[in-house]
Formats: C-alpha cells, sequence, structure tokens
C-alpha cells in the first residue's frame, strides 16, 4: 500500500528550496518585470519551477515510484528537456519555434520510452505527440495570476492521483501525489507580498508532467474523465488559439485576451479571479473522477456547476467591489 512520507517530502523540499530558487534568478536576470501583459506592480524572480522540479523529482526518488513502472522514465527523460527549456527561456528567452522544437523533443523521449496512446494504429505516435504538446503548453498560458497554474495543476494532479489509484496504477498515484505536494510547496511563496513565479520553467513542467502520467489513464479508458480533470486550461487553449487564428494573428502570439485578463481587466482583484477561474476547475475535476463510480453523483455536481454559470457571467459584466 502506498504511503504518503514522499508526498510530504515532496512539499517540503519544495517550499525550502523556493528562497534559493529566487535568489538564484536574481543573480541571472530571470525576472519578471510589471507592465505589458503582466498585472504585478513589483519585479518578481522567476525559476520557481526549478524548486519545484527538484522537489517532485526527490519525492519521486523517495517514493520508489520508478519500481513500479519503467515507462517513469518517460517522465524523467523528458522532463530535464522542459526543464532545460524553461530555464533557458526565463533567463534569455526562445523563440516560438525553439521552444516547440525542444517540447517536441521531449514528447518524443516520452514515446520512445513507452508512453503513447493504444488503440490508433498508425497514428498512435503522432496524437501522442500532439497530447503532449497541447498539455505542456496549456498550462503555460494559465500561467498568469498568483496562484492559478500551481493551483490548478496541484488539483489535476490530486484527481489523477485518484484516477490512479481507482485503476491499481500505483506508479501514477504516486507521481500523481508527488506533483500535488510539490505545487502545494510553492504556492506559499507564489501568493505571499513578495512573490515568487514558477516562469516557463515550471508552467511547462507541471503541463507535461500531467500530459506523461495521463497517458495509462487514456489508455485505460479514463477519455472523458481525463477531460473533465484538464477542462480549464484545454479550453483555454483553444480559445486562445482559436481568437488568434479569427485575428489573423500567429497562434504563438502572445495577448491579453486570456480568461484572467478578461476578468482582471473589468477590475476584479487578482485572488478573487482566480478563485473563479479556479472553483470550476474543481468541480470539473469532480465529475471526472465521479463519472467511472457514481454518474448520479456527477449529475448533480454538473447541476451545481450550471448554476456557477449565471454567477461568472455577472462578474464578467459587473466585476466585483
Amino acid at each position: 500500500m502506498l504511503r504518503f512520507p514522499f508526498f510530504l517530502f515532496s512539499f517540503a523540499l519544495t517550499f525550502l528550496l523556493c528562497p534559493a530558487a529566487a535568489a538564484l534568478a536574481k543573480r541571472v536576470g530571470a525576472v519578471d518585470l510589471p507592465g505589458g501583459r503582466h498585472i504585478h506592480h513589483a519585479p518578481a524572480p522567476r525559476l520557481g519551477g526549478l524548486a519545484l522540479a527538484c522537489g517532485v523529482g526527490a519525492g519521486l526518488l523517495l517514493s520508489g515510484a520508478f519500481r513500479f513502472d519503467r515507462h517513469l522514465l518517460a517522465v524523467a527523460s523528458g522532463g530535464v528537456v522542459i526543464l532545460i527549456l524553461g530555464i533557458r527561456d526565463d533567463t534569455k528567452g526562445l523563440s516560438p519555434s525553439s521552444k516547440i522544437a525542444l517540447q517536441l523533443t521531449a514528447a518524443l523521449l516520452a514515446v520512445f520510452f513507452g508512453r503513447r496512446l493504444e488503440g490508433m494504429g498508425v497514428f498512435s505516435v503522432p496524437v501522442t505527440l500532439l497530447w503532449l504538446l497541447l498539455m505542456t503548453n496549456a498550462f503555460n498560458l494559465i500561467d498568469g495570476l498568483d496562484g492559478l497554474c500551481a493551483g490548478c495543476g496541484g488539483g489535476c494532479a490530486g484527481w489523477m492521483a485518484i484516477l490512479g489509484g481507482m485503476a491499481g496504477n500505483q506508479a501514477v498515484t504516486a507521481a500523481a501525489l508527488a506533483l500535488l505536494g510539490g505545487c502545494l510547496g510553492f504556492l506559499p511563496h507564489n501568493l505571499r507580498r513578495k512573490k515568487q513565479f514558477l516562469g516557463d520553467t515550471g508552467a511547462q513542467l507541471i503541463g507535461f508532467f500531467l500530459g506523461v502520467l495521463s497517458i495509462p489513464l487514456l489508455n485505460g479508458g479514463g477519455g472523458v474523465s481525463l477531460l473533465c480533470i484538464a477542462a480549464y486550461p484545454l479550453a483555454e487553449t483553444a480559445t486562445s488559439i482559436l481568437r488568434r487564428v479569427i485575428k489573423g494573428q500567429s497562434p504563438f502570439k502572445a495577448d491579453r485576451g486570456h480568461f484572467h485578463h478578461r476578468l482582471t481587466d473589468r477590475g476584479i482583484p487578482p485572488r478573487k479571479a482566480t478563485a473563479l477561474l479556479l472553483l470550476p476547475s474543481l468541480f470539473s475535476g469532480s465529475i471526472g473522477v465521479l463519472l467511472p463510480i457514481a454518474p448520479n453523483a456527477a449529475g448533480a455536481v454538473l447541476m451545481l456547476c450550471l448554476l456557477f454559470v449565471p454567477i461568472c457571467w455577472w462578474v464578467e459584466g459587473e466585476g466585483l467591489p
């Protein structure tokens, strides 16, 4: 039976390493300045994802998850590429084409070590690569408010841990709990007055990690559940691409049209905007977990979600004090 010390270890190590990562970020110039698309009012160090990577990696080693599933090498090998990509982007900057090329390299490593979607014949590899690229960039897109990416990523990891436990997949459960611990360990540093950011290092790592972990669950017939769990970041990605294409812009061109930008542009404080985005994500994740075991309960939660829609509509139109 799985135990939880590695979850606590990931949490504690990430929490303790964040100040060192912030100091390193300031030393190498990986600092987010206010202005432009950013809503923060003071310079904030990036590279919080480096502390997250160390905490989660150590938690995985402590859990012995690699004994359960050799395919977790896909997480480690591809994760190292994503980590290098993120550090480079946070310190020096990378072009969209370079980022996609390195993300594709990480996805190819995951496929090489056995993580691929089954039952698709010759389309198995390309669809797997597309899924991993989608998840990696989806969490990078939502990293725009304090607590949003780490909160959503931790929530998705928690739901995946439950699904992994239900499916009897100890490796997925252990890895997801390690990621949950890391996200929770980072959040206090992201929400404090002198805040620290995940940066591309952490946001892309969370998305890639979740993408790789989701593959065995998708192969086990949990497609609808996984779509519910990752509904918010996937919806953000779909609407961002569609919005930019309609405007005749590159899908990779940054803008201020994301859900979190729309809320804050209407005068809603950032923390309230984060809560308004995380609550529906929490509801949809619970639907995904309940669907296989209690469809009636899942339907009840869905009704609560539908009741939440007019509240969000009112917030969009009127704002909050």
